[in-house]
């Protein structure tokens, strides 16, 4: 069975220290936005709140889409347009549409887990408060296009 890691940036345990401070100390809750992802291949749709893995086949591409939402699940808007990344630019590429809402992730050739992570700023004012929004996609074989006979050695 193969196993992967999640790998978060600076971000994403700044803001959990920041909620463990809240608990730990007995000071306001930390309340911070949360991203909703929409997935889309074919007639297909999944949507996803917090981290979330797709089987994607070599020779398929999907579009992922993002949605904001407060901690009450009301939409919220973020400043800017969010910017997306993978930590295996060799295993796929993502495109980002020009408002940075979508993308579209395709398979660039060998097999294996790839994280697509997109990084946006919750504070409409001058200041800064990042949130990132994570998700894995698995690179699986696609649909068989050709056979390959090996032979043995002969007896």
């Amino acid at each position: 069975m193969k196993s992967h890691h999640h790998y978060r940036d600076e971000s994403y345990y700044e803001a959990l220290r920041d909620i463990l401070k809240g608990i730990l100390c007995g000071c306001s809750k930390v309340i911070k936005p949360l991203a909703v992802m929409r997935l889309t291949f074919g007639s297909f749709v999944v949507t996803f709140t917090g981290d979330f893995q797709m089987l994607l086949p070599d020779d398929k591409s999907v579009t992922a889409s993002l949605s904001y939402v407060d901690a009450k699940g009301n939409p919220a808007q973020v400043e800017g347009a969010p910017v997306w990344t993978t930590d295996r630019p060799d295993l796929v590429t993502v495109t980002a549409a020009a408002d940075g809402l979508s993308a579209v992730i395709a398979p660039v050739g060998p097999l294996g887990f790839a994280q697509i992570s997109v990084d946006a700023d919750a504070d409409l004012g001058a200041g800064v408060m990042p949130l990132n929004t994570l998700g894995s996609v698995e690179v699986i074989a696609g649909t068989a296009v050709a056979g390959v006979m090996n032979f043995g050695a002969p007896a």
